[in-house]
């Protein structure tokens, strides 16, 4: 992905400089995130091989750890267990083969370079936390995000679809709201083909998924007890380890039923709201600029729809925000984006006085506060004049009306 200037007015070394400098210090403060968490890190990757080691000793894989619960299905369970004593090491090469595969994909780079950016933006330790968990599920996006942008890049490509669709399948055996990753084979590629294909593949993972209940229901069960005490817990309210997403919030108010209800009802109306403004306000001209924020405004959709966003799950929505603001900000005259750039900036010192005056609701602004400054964006440049597109429309209108000579 390329991006270009966003001041008209400096040159490219000065722009480049100030990017540099957004980044140095984003590098800076997630070194010192690093430095304060050592020497506790990975200790997801710890709660794996203890379930693992329970497990090849005869005992409950299911059990309490510390508090921590595995919370994968038997399936996952045996290739888990498979590795015996090279889990850990298995583990590491996967994040490792996972991160270079990102950072090669084309949207990974600036993807990450967005999300070291925002943690400064929103003083915040959501990616550092990410990685530092060494939770499985941020990798798993890694990779998700690579077979997906690669199908959106070569829709027509038959082994990058074949690879998408296999990669969807296989990690959402281990995190079932990775299906939701089949709507970008869609949006790719939108013909029945490629329809029929997304339902295959989401057939097989339910007959996948499904089988555990069959062939191992006693392990199935404990899975889902599991499941349950790790995120819902015995309290009430949304639950004691669901994450961020809307649902949380709305569960704050209502019942769990009605709460997840009204979070799939506000995901779809944000999705159909955004689509439909960006189907007739034809801001999108350019047609490689357009499919990229297409696929960052899907991506952000995708991550907001699993009702258990956690840490690792939320980054994307603020790196990908951040992508989405810079993008649409290209468009704007020097004023208007010195004006936006300070609204930023705003933004930041207002984030950074909340977490002096530790502000209980900050973890929610740290959130959503990039993505509802990208929509005010998005509206902004859907529904109000952009410079070029109005003389451009004019010529479109003059010409259609005086016809073919």
């Amino acid at each position: 992905m390329t991006v270009g200037r966003v001041f008209p007015e400096t040159t490219r070394k000065t722009e480049r400089g100030l990017l540099a400098a957004l980044l140095a210090l984003g590098v800076v403060w997630n070194l010192l995130l690093l430095y304060r968490q050592w020497p506790e890190v990975f200790w997801d990757l710890g709660v794996y091989e203890a379930a693992v080691t329970a497990f090849n000793q005869g005992q409950s894989a299911y059990q309490s750890f510390e508090g921590l619960y595995f919370v994968y299905s038997p399936y996952v369970l045996f290739a888990f267990a498979s590795l015996g004593t090279w889990l850990p090491a298995a583990f590491l090469l996967l994040y490792l083969a996972a991160t270079l595969l990102f950072l090669r994909s084309g949207i990974g780079l600036p993807l990450f370079l967005a999300a070291i950016a925002s943690s400064v933006l929103t003083v915040s330790s959501i990616f550092m936390t990410s990685v530092g968990s060494g939770n499985v599920t941020i990798f798993l996006h890694f990779l998700a995000i690579t077979a997906s942008f690669a199908v959106f890049q070569a829709p027509a490509s038959r082994a990058r679809a074949a690879t998408f669709f296999v990669t969807v399948c296989l990690i959402s055996l281990i995190k079932p709201y990775f299906l939701s990753y089949l709507v970008f084979g869609v949006l790719a590629e939108r013909s029945r083909r490629r329809v029929a294909a997304s339902l295959l593949c989401a057939l097989s993972w339910a007959v996948l998924f499904g089988a555990q209940a069959l062939s191992h229901p006693d392990l199935f069960g404990e899975f889902l007890a599991s499941l349950r005490l790790q995120a819902l817990g015995s309290g009430g309210g949304a639950g004691q380890d669901v994450g961020l997403a809307p649902y949380s919030v709305f569960g704050e108010f209502v019942g769990r039923y009605p709460a997840l209800v009204l979070h799939v009802l506000f995901v779809a109306g944000l999705a159909t709201l955004l689509f439909g403004v960006w189907r007739f306000s034809g801001m999108a001209p350019d047609p490689k600029e357009s499919r990229t924020l297409l696929f960052l405004t899907a991506l952000i959709l995708v991550t907001l729809l699993n009702p258990r966003m956690k840490v690792y799950d939320y980054w994307i929505v603020g790196a990908a925000s951040a992508l989405v603001f810079y993008l649409l900000l290209k468009r704007a005259e020097w004023l208007e984006q010195l004006t936006w750039f300070g609204l930023l900036c705003a933004m930041t010192l207002a984030v950074f006085a909340m977490w002096l005056a530790g502000f209980p609701y900050l973890k929610y602004v740290r959130v959503y506060l990039l993505p509802l400054l990208a929509f005010t964006v998005f509206l902004r440049f859907a529904l109000g004049p952009i410079p070029g597109r109005t003389e451009a429309a004019s010529g479109l209108r003059a010409a259609a009306r005086s016809g073919p000579r």
